[in-house]
């Protein structure tokens, strides 16, 4: 097993199952892992059986990305906004991770609801509806991608079709700061990264 960089997102493992235990594919055992740890074990699909395969698949998991209250800044393009809207919208002085293009301005989002995200088998997963209010528009959306669609609908009229992929044009204020920063992080960061923590809280149905 390579020595991980310790500032690295993820560690790598070779496993394999020996006398019913997981161990190091060399044999050797397991090093201790904090009680809640969670991780990624691929295996191949037909050593799972098509009974267990299929069972797998169909499991569900309902897990908080963001709480009640919590603001989201989605992003528009700063020359499709009409002038009398430009003053709605914001620059941040500000870190934002990735994605992130040069010419963007960004509408404040606030979540009425708890934001969740459904997962099922090893999907992407999908983002349960959540009432949502959009302070600037005095509006209200049914969910973040229909909040996205006002959003875009307002702030970007000469567009063809409204909304967008929200988890790539919404971003949360993360906790920590980057050179004293905020920082801002894509939706899809959060979605990406929930597992690998073990405060998250998740509702399962296998």
């Amino acid at each position: 097993m390579d020595i991980p960089d310790p500032y690295s997102k993820t560690a790598k493992m070779t496993l394999r199952v020996i006398d019913g235990k997981l161990r190091h594919f060399s044999g050797a055992p397991l090093p201790p892992l904090p009680e809640g740890t969670i991780g990624d074990f691929i295996v191949p699909a037909y050593k799972l059986g098509r009974t267990s395969l299929s069972h797998w698949m169909q499991c569900e998991a309902v897990i908080e990305l963001l709480p009640k209250g919590a603001e989201l800044l989605a992003d528009v393009r700063r020359e499709r906004v009409p002038d009398k809207w430009k003053g709605a919208c914001e620059e941040l002085q500000a870190a934002v991770t990735d994605p992130w293009k040069p010419g963007r301005l960004f509408v404040r989002i606030r979540l009425n609801e708890p934001l969740r995200l459904r997962l099922r088998g090893e999907k992407p997963g999908k983002l349960v509806d959540c009432e949502c209010c959009i302070p600037e528009l005095k509006q209200e959306g049914v969910s973040l991608n229909h909040a996205y669609a006002l959003v875009t609908g307002t702030f970007e009229p000469d567009r063809h079709s409204r909304g967008g992929n929200v988890f790539d044009h919404c971003f949360f204020l993360n906790k920590k700061k980057q050179q004293g920063k905020d920082l801002w992080c894509s939706l899809d960061l959060r979605r990406n990264t929930w597992k690998h923590s073990s405060r998250g809280d998740a509702t399962s149905h296998c």
